[in-house]
């Protein structure tokens, strides 16, 4: 230690030097996105096959707009204006195409034509022309339910984005500028916006409104805490210092791996903020223990048990490097690498501030460690009547964790008041449920997909898929012919749906259309595509639907074709096995790391091993059980919770059982339990409270899962301070209570 507070400076700077080497990175880290390619690793299966629909069909990254009103849509003023906000729209970077009432194709003979504009790009003054307009639109074939509803009072504009990987960080720019258009047309009570790029588009907003929120108050909070716990200045320089450069390196690494935060990274420097403290209130309680000057002998004797705390903690967020979901992989890293660095920094800034705090223990820290001292007193003379209290506690929490369920809603993630969620409202009573469910058919026997047969089965499927009360409408490939070809040739034209009539109506759509036949049907035409029209569900909700769906087309199709979901569906479906898979193998990897450092600080002593990470343990069980009790589904945010709670819990207990393995031979065992009280029982109070306050502080975030993070963090703390005054003596009692 005495090398390292020599060479105080030479430290210093190289934290220094590191932080201005990676700082060019910072706005890369800084830099929020959600879309949810970027939530899967680049070799995930769903993901090489969404990227390989896209390459097909081009981007599914949609934003759905329904302008409506009342009085009717289809006048002069309004269509007028839907064309000028079109334009404006298709100039935005990002926007590939709009698809609407203005570039539409209808079926209808007219002057030797069957496909045809649904709107002139001309629009006539004369009122009788909307009149006639609005009644063709009442039946228009592929117009009617597409772009216009059936009693022309709300259209849909479908803007379609470019490659999810080349626009995800201009996601919010995009969604912004396509409002702007719209809204400098029509007014904010009439228009709506909605899909999957408003949703991550509003979570990305949400993030870094909770970012700035928690990072601000956060900070403000605790430094006001320490403050009043310490009395001492310097003790808030020393821990703002600490934050600063664990912020600036942890992020700026992070950064320079190319990642950026998301809504569950963002938790991350609230998180550090937070545990980075852990280690400096140890360092301050070990140099008021030994009530000397010389700060050498109270860093020597805290770094070992801080050390391996770090060990512990970090072992339980690197666990989730192991999960399949590149959004919690990241989250893990980034903590990993930030708390690694607390250690470092705490222990070189504490030979600059050390020196100017004062070693005297408090009034307030010898009351703590009274109090600590009368409930481990108490612990151990009911000692019996706890165990068998925490053995019904573990039956009924077990029930609990049997009872959890995966589950993941997108929507669910804010505020009920917020305006994506009240867009979306208004679309489902404006137009409908409108989300887009891609599904491919595949021929069984390598024939084309636009054979006769197929078309018929598609059409059959399609009618009776709606019948769905899930499902509001069916639209695909199949609709090129079955819509086009009774216009042609009227009643009689399923006794000419053959090959050859096929293959040249096809050739003729192409001449005329061919972006809209493309978009349904690829040029080999092994396989068409079909998009219901749903509502935005839960991903238990939608593997239901899936599965209904999966049941109808084997019914219909049998053993000649398949019908698979394909492009954002599958990945957001899968959600739910992957986020279950993560729980149980960060736990489980969590567990392993923990238990083993244990046995190495503790050279080999398996019965104190064990007494720490079953009392470490419990914690675990209350949060699971209870979010089973409560009907709380695991998603992506608390599919941290399990790993995270076994990390950051067992810091506490690892100093008390450290201290105590380094007196158990000069002391008698309860002797030595209250001396070990006396050395951190301070330090354990406090940081049990600074970490329940806070994660507690969470509860003011907007994003709801970072609110359940934040409470159920809490909950898990309070549940641990509990444990290590009451189950932890109790357990040691009755293993070492002989050696007295």
């Amino acid at each position: 230690m005495r090398f390292f507070q020599k060479y105080r400076w030479l430290w210093f700077g190289l934290l220094i030097l590191s932080g201005s080497i990676f700082s060019p990175f910072l706005p890369q880290a800084l830099q929020v996105t959600n879309a949810i390619e970027s939530w899967f690793v680049e070799d995930d299966p769903l993901l090489l096959t969404y990227q390989d629909f896209q390459q097909s069909f081009g981007s599914d990254e949609v934003i759905t707009v329904i302008i409506y009103d009342t009085t009717g849509v289809i006048n002069r003023k309004t269509l007028l204006a839907l064309q000028e906000s079109i334009v404006e729209m298709r100039a935005i970077e990002g926007v590939e195409e709009v698809y609407s009432l203005a570039n539409a194709r209808t079926f209808k003979l007219s002057a030797g034509s069957y496909l045809t504009p649904a709107l002139p790009e001309s629009l006539p003054e004369a009122p009788q022309f909307y009149d006639s307009l609005n009644t063709f639109y009442r039946s228009a074939p592929y117009v009617t339910g597409n772009f216009v509803n059936q009693d022309g009072s709300s259209l849909r504009l479908i803007v379609q984005l470019g490659l999810l990987s080349e626009i995800q960080h201009r996601m919010d720019e995009i969604v912004e500028g396509v409002e702007e258009a719209l809204l400098a047309h029509f007014p904010e009570e009439n228009v709506s916006m909605g899909g999957s790029s408003v949703i991550y588009s509003g979570l990305n907003n949400l993030t870094q409104r909770d970012f700035a929120l928690l990072k601000g108050s956060g900070v403000g909070l605790i430094m006001l805490f320490l403050f009043v716990l310490y009395r001492n200045f310097y003790v808030v320089i020393y821990s703002l210092a600490t934050f600063f450069l664990v912020l600036w390196l942890a992020l700026g690494i992070y950064g320079a791996l190319g990642y950026s935060l998301n809504l569950v990274s963002s938790i991350a420097p609230v998180l550090l903020t937070i545990v980075s403290l852990l280690d400096i209130i140890h360092i301050l309680n070990h140099y008021k223990a030994q009530g000397q000057k010389d700060i050498i002998p109270a860093l020597r004797r805290v770094w070992w048990p801080c050390l391996f705390t770090t060990l512990t903690t970090v072992a339980g967020f690197a666990s989730f490097l192991f999960t399949p979901l590149s959004i919690l992989q990241q989250f893990g890293l980034l903590v990993g690498v930030g708390l690694s660095l607390a250690l470092l920094v705490s222990f070189v800034l504490a030979f600059f501030f050390l020196p100017l705090i004062s070693y005297e223990k408090s009034y307030l820290g010898i009351q703590a460690e009274n109090l600590l001292l009368r409930l481990f007193r108490f612990s151990v003379k009911k000692k019996y009547a706890i165990l068998g209290f925490y053995l019904m506690a573990a039956v009924v929490l077990g029930y609990g964790v049997s009872q959890i369920t995966a589950n993941t809603y997108t929507l669910g993630y804010f505020p009920k008041e917020h305006p994506v969620v009240e867009d979306h409202q208004e679309i489902l009573q404006h137009w409908g449920r409108y989300f887009p469910i891609d599904l491919m058919l595949y021929p069984k026997d390598s024939g084309v997909v636009n054979s006769p047969e197929l078309l018929t089965k598609t059409a059959e499927f399609a009618q009776r898929v709606t019948d769905n009360e899930d499902i509001a409408r069916a639209s695909g490939f199949h609709e090129l012919y079955t819509r086009t070809l009774p216009v042609i040739y009227g009643p009689m034209w399923r006794s000419r749906l053959k090959p050859t009539l096929i293959d040249r109506y096809t050739a003729q759509a192409l001449e005329r259309d061919s972006s809209l036949v493309r978009r349904w049907l690829p040029a080999d035409e092994k396989r068409g595509r079909l998009i219901l029209s749903g509502d935005v569900v839960s991903t238990g909700e939608l593997n239901m639907l899936l599965s209904q769906i999966s049941e109808l087309s084997q019914e219909v199709y049998g053993s000649t074709a398949d019908l698979r979901p394909t492009g954002y569906i599958p990945l957001y479906a899968g959600i739910v096995g992957y986020v279950v898979t993560s729980q149980q193998r960060s736990l489980a990897i969590a567990s392993g790391l923990v238990l083993i450092f244990l046995l190495l600080m503790l050279r080999g002593k398996v019965l104190l091993s064990l007494a720490a990470f079953l009392t470490n343990l419990l914690p675990v069980l209350l949060i699971l059980g209870l979010m089973g009790l409560a009907g709380i589904s695991l998603d992506i945010a608390t599919s941290l919770i399990a790993a995270v709670v076994l990390g950051i819990t067992i810091d506490d207990t690892i100093h008390f059982v450290y201290h105590y393995y380094l007196d158990r031979k000069r002391l008698p065992h309860r002797k030595n339990m209250e001396m070990t009280i006396r050395q951190v029982g301070k330090a354990i109070l406090v940081t049990s409270l600074l970490l329940a306050g806070g994660f507690g502080m969470m509860v003011f975030a907007s994003a709801v899962p970072v609110r359940y993070f934040g409470i159920l963090i809490a909950t898990a703390v309070s549940g641990a301070l509990l444990s290590f005054t009451t189950f932890l003596p109790t357990l040691m009692d009755v293993l070492f209570g002989s050696k007295r």
